[in-house]
């Protein structure tokens, strides 16, 4: 595993188009991840929509530093369980999920197998072998060329290796999971502030570009650092709800965790995604389920006051989004996951065990 992610992090020192700075961060990065695996870990989990931001301030825009954060965090905590008596490499092999290694050898096994169909489609095996290293060992952070393919399975092997980072260091640490969760939501309402800034400079610069927008097809959405509007929201959604669990945890303090979660609304708000929404709503049920079966009633004001949120959301969003929330456009959306959703259970249906492989679900 070292040996693999060691690899993948020496393509960010020695591809061209990365630059001194980015490999000075790195490296002083990796260093606290060595030294300090959980603060490393931290990090991470309060930047993972700064991969933008990040990469234009360090002169590569196209450096997924997000990914980047994430090898070396996990580098540091495999350097830190090579001792069999380290307390880290007990609480990574006490109690790994089979699901999660099953799931890896699957990954690997398909990720394998198409690279073996692409290089049929490309060159002759020692050239592709080379071309295939190169690209790995020197592009793989910025432009991995061909082997996007290679990216997919690499995100979710990380995806894996993050859970169990993760559940180790929880393990280790009975107080790692609260600090993780309160640096994911302040990463969260920071990224958040930037949907409000936008919208402000939209607003100075042409005051009727708001309503242009909102007559347009897409209606009014803005998320300038996450793209993919739903990923957006689901991340912000995600956050609030976590807000509001902090602020009945926090108790007489809670108001600080309220005042976090409200550039959140707005931000999820912004990415006009209506599944988004009501996938907030869902998060909110699910919460008050807990505090019920808690019997926490001095939380009912905080409860009251996020079902009101997402009722204020529901009823406004015609008038600020511009989009109508059961009109053509919403029974179009729901389509289209209806297709999806009958797509995914015919891949079940006839590849039961492995699926159709990695980044074939569209193609086929």
């Amino acid at each position: 595993l070292l040996l693999s992610l060691a690899l993948f992090l020496g393509s960010a020192f020695l591809s061209p188009e990365t630059n001194w700075t980015v490999r000075a961060l790195l490296s002083g990065f990796l260093v606290l991840a060595v030294a300090h695996p959980p603060a490393a870990l931290l990090i991470t989990l309060a930047l993972p929509g700064f991969g933008t931001i990040l990469g234009h301030m360090a002169g590569v825009p196209t450096l997924r530093v997000t990914e980047l954060l994430i090898v070396g965090s996990l580098f540091g905590l495999s350097v830190r369980a090579l001792s069999a008596s380290s307390l880290y490499r007990e609480a990574i092999v006490r109690r790994i999920s089979t699901p999660v290694v099953l799931f890896a050898l699957a990954v690997l096994a398909s990720t394998v197998v198409w690279l073996r169909v692409l290089q049929v489609e490309l060159m002759y095996p020692s050239e592709f072998l080379a071309f295939f290293f190169r690209s790995v060992t020197r592009h793989y952070f910025v432009q991995p060329a061909d082997f996007w393919l290679v990216v997919s399975g690499g995100v979710i092997l990380e995806g894996l290796a993050l859970y169990v980072a993760v559940a180790a260091l929880c393990r280790v640490d009975a107080t790692f999971f609260e600090r993780g969760l309160r640096m994911l939501t302040l990463g969260g309402a920071v990224l958040a502030l930037t949907s409000a800034v936008k919208l402000a400079e939209i607003y100075i610069g042409n005051p009727g570009a708001i309503e242009t927008l909102r007559n347009t097809p897409s209606g009014l959405r803005i998320s300038p650092q996450i793209p993919d509007y739903i990923a957006a929201g689901s991340y912000f959604g995600l956050c609030w709800v976590a807000t509001l669990g902090l602020a009945i945890a926090a108790g007489r303090r809670g108001i600080a965790w309220l005042l976090a979660g409200v550039p959140l609304i707005v931000a999820l708000y912004l990415t006009g995604s209506r599944s988004v929404i009501a996938a907030a709503l869902a998060g909110l049920v699910v919460l008050v389920l807990v505090l019920i079966r808690q019997r926490a009633a001095a939380a009912r004001s905080l409860i009251a006051f996020g079902v009101a949120a997402v009722v204020v959301m529901v009823i406004g969003y015609p008038w600020w989004t511009g989009r109508d929330l059961s009109g053509v456009m919403a029974r179009q959306s729901l389509h289209v996951r209806a297709e999806l959703m009958k797509t995914g259970l015919r891949v079940i249906e006839t590849r039961p065990l492995f699926g159709v492989g990695i980044d074939r679900f569209h193609l086929l």
